[in-house]
């Protein structure tokens, strides 16, 4: 709750200056194509090459591939929910 009153706050002084909201609106479009690329990665690229793999690739390739992509997957999806409610809180 405390979150969501500062975030509203944020985006109230924000709000106040007309360029920060061409700034937050670039933040929430780079952020959803990082976003939407992470998915395309995870199911186009990464199924097939974990279909194609032996148990000692996947050990060898897992623990270095997975948790940097799916950080960046997870802020990316972040950054684009915070970003948009952000313009949702500056427009209304």
């Amino acid at each position: 709750m405390i979150r969501a009153a500062l975030l509203l706050v944020a985006a109230y002084v924000i709000g106040s200056f007309p360029s920060a909201y061409l700034l937050v609106r670039w933040i929430h479009v780079f952020a959803s194509i990082l976003w939407i690329g992470h998915l395309y990665f995870f199911n186009f690229v990464n199924l097939p090459l974990q279909g194609a793999l032996d148990d000692a690739g996947k050990k060898a390739v897992n623990p270095k591939l997975m948790p940097r992509a799916l950080w960046w997957f997870r802020w990316g999806a972040m950054i684009t929910f915070l970003a948009g409610w952000v313009l949702f809180a500056m427009n209304y």
